[in-house]
């Protein structure tokens, strides 16, 4: 059964009032972050997302706009609960500069419609999968670049 993306925030929103901090993140907010990620996780730009995650643990810093993005599976499970330099460790500078740049920018404008977002298109890098047959021709679909082994 697939949750509902208001059930998702709900469920988030508890858990940063339990631990006393911010629970502020909106459906409307939480919509346009995906919409700005266009589904994708905000760490690796690759899959789908699958989890509201927290940059920063919602313990210790709430749920909110500033705080909450896209993860697929794998790179939740990478994070974990990693912060600063241990988190950079993890995944490269250059990202995890890209999500507090894209965090920061949140807290300075108003939700708007996708359309007039769109010039602060999150850059995507081109990356290359060695694979497969099958895998290649699953990547080839999904209009992914892919090196045959």
């Amino acid at each position: 059964m697939r949750i509902s993306e208001l059930e998702r925030i709900k469920t988030h929103l508890r858990i940063a009032r339990r631990a006393g901090k911010p629970a502020t993140l909106s459906l409307a907010e939480w919509k346009q972050t995906l919409a700005d990620f266009n589904g994708m996780c905000a760490y690796c730009l690759l899959r789908p997302y699958d989890l509201l995650e927290h940059f920063i643990p919602a313990d210790e810093a709430g749920t909110h706009v500033n705080n909450c993005i896209p993860a697929c599976y794998g790179c939740n499970k990478k994070k974990r609960d990693r912060t600063g330099d241990k988190l950079i460790e993890v995944f490269d500078h250059a990202t995890i500069e890209r999500i507090k740049t894209y965090l920061t920018s949140r807290s300075q404008q108003p939700d708007e419609p996708k359309t007039e977002r769109a010039k602060q298109k999150i850059q995507v890098k081109r990356v290359y999968y060695v694979c497969t047959k099958a895998e290649y021709e699953r990547m080839k679909s999904m209009g992914r670049t892919a090196v045959l082994w």
